[in-house]
């Protein structure tokens, strides 16, 4: 019998040691506070009113739920649980804090009562799903009401039940009625509410990424002024519930319906989000990022050079009216995108036949036959070369064919007022049309041609010196020989 009682009391204490070791392996997990909101943010209340603050605390499964009120100056107003009462004139801040988080409210604190007129609801309608929570905003009118505490109701508790703080509960599918009556007044308002299945999946439909307008560079982009039509897709197809679309970064750059309707309103290449979002489960969503440009208000053309041909240079602006190429000529022009848009030119069309045009890095280069006629002072032979910026914007730079090459500098070409850069044809190619330009002595045109050439070869001898045969006088002439190093 001792035997036996020695070996039931050994095994009873194996089977302790073994569930302290099962109890010692099993650990609880700790989930901290992430937020706290409040139910109110500001009110106003007489002295002698009182309201009833509720604090939420999330997530819904955090270990320690625990929320302390304080006030700033008890003097105008006291918490305790909760409640605020109104004790002074002045302003207060009611703060409540659980763990690291915290959230306040602002209290204001009148002599005078003001009665409530009418409340209402916000939004009029909204969707949960089952087990899910939410609250209806309530708004009153005047906005400074003294009392702002409301009573609630619903239609069908089986549907959806809500507690005094206005925290509503989903607890089957089917739609009911959410009434808040104001104690001030007994005025009441309405929202409806809908426990729908949620969605488990959203899908954006984003555009189409062979849209070089909307996509480029792994990045969406949309324009400012343009109208961007968004859709989602939920499922399970059987699913009751909806999508609604919210800006959650850069929303202040954009426009966004509650349909998806994206309207761009100002330039932002950073941080714009839009998300499609379940209406009964917040947590399901689809997001799309996206950048927003301007469309270019136009192309600047400067002249392009090369080791083995001198032009003459041109200041860097807009694109006039009317550009200028020689007959049997090729030209190039850097293009630069005006605007802030995508730094992206393309070449879209050339109107004349004949004529080769191509676009390769921002170089635009124009080759015009031998053939072709040029311009007299009786008709105009000119082409256009039209060129294709990002968003599809579109700009025909007309181009007019003369009968020397306004921009190059060849030897035995004479410079002269009876010449080809002056009445020869080339004043009436435009290359002296800026102001500056525009009433010229015969010297001053000298300079103005010296003052075109690159820079790199003003500084080369020989030059045409002021003291040349010629310079300064009504029959100024000299050859581009002269000039040493051009030609």
């Amino acid at each position: 019998m001792k035997k036996l009682l020695i070996v039931i009391f050994a095994a009873l204490a194996v089977m302790a040691v073994a569930g302290c070791k099962k109890a010692a392996t099993h650990k609880s997990t700790y989930v901290p506070p992430s937020g706290i909101s409040l139910n109110y943010s500001s009110e106003t209340l007489a002295i002698g009113g009182e309201l009833q603050l509720y604090a939420t605390v999330e997530p819904s499964n955090a270990t320690n739920k625990t929320v302390t009120w304080e006030s700033s100056k008890n003097n105008v107003a006291s918490v305790e649980g909760g409640l605020v009462k109104a004790v002074g004139v002045g302003d207060a801040e009611i703060t409540a804090r659980c763990g690291g988080v915290s959230a306040s409210c602002n209290i204001h604190v009148i002599a005078e009562e003001i009665h409530v007129t009418a409340i209402s609801l916000s939004p009029e309608e909204d969707v949960i799903k089952v087990g899910g929570t939410t609250r209806f905003t309530v708004r009153f009118e005047p906005s400074n009401a003294t009392n702002h505490n409301v009573t609630w109701e619903t239609s069908n508790s089986d549907i959806a039940r809500i507690d005094d703080s206005g925290l509503i509960t989903g607890v089957s599918r089917g739609t009911v009625t959410i009434t808040a009556r104001s104690v001030d007044g007994n005025k009441p308002a309405t929202a409806t509410l809908r426990v729908a299945q949620p969605f488990t999946k959203i899908t954006l439909v984003k555009p189409d990424e062979s849209d070089a307008i909307h996509y480029s560079e792994d990045s969406y982009r949309f324009f400012v002024g343009e109208s961007i039509q968004l859709e989602a897709k939920g499922e399970p197809e059987e699913a009751d519930d909806e999508i609604e679309f919210i800006g959650i970064e850069g929303a202040s750059y954009f426009d966004l319906s509650d349909d998806g309707l994206l309207e761009p309103t100002a330039y932002r290449t950073y941080g714009c989000k839009v998300v499609a979002r379940s209406k009964a489960d917040n947590d399901v969503k689809a997001e799309l990022v996206f950048k927003i440009y301007e469309r270019p208000t136009g192309f600047k053309l400067s002249m392009h050079y090369t080791d083995a041909e001198v032009y003459l240079k041109r200041s860097d602006r807009t694109v006039r009216s009317t550009e200028y190429i020689g007959r049997g000529a090729t030209q190039k022009f850097y293009v630069d995108v005006i605007g802030k848009s995508p730094n992206e030119v393309s070449l879209k069309s050339v109107s004349m036949s004949g004529v080769s045009a191509s676009l390769t890095d921002h170089v635009l280069t124009v080759s015009v036959p031998s053939t072709a006629t040029a311009s007299t002072t009786t008709s105009t032979r000119q082409f256009s070369v039209t060129l294709e910026g990002a968003g599809g914007f579109t700009q025909a730079i007309n181009f007019k064919i003369s009968q020397y090459d306004p921009y190059k500098v060849k030897t035995g070409d004479l410079i002269s007022r009876e010449g080809n850069f002056f009445d020869g044809g080339y004043r009436g190619n435009g290359l002296f049309e800026d102001s500056v330009y525009k009433n010229y002595t015969a010297g001053d045109g000298f300079n103005s041609i010296l003052a075109w050439l690159g820079n790199k070869h003003m500084t080369e001898d020989p030059f045409w010196s002021l003291s040349s045969p010629g310079v300064g006088l009504p029959g100024f002439r000299q050859s581009a020989r002269q000039l040493g190093q051009f030609g």
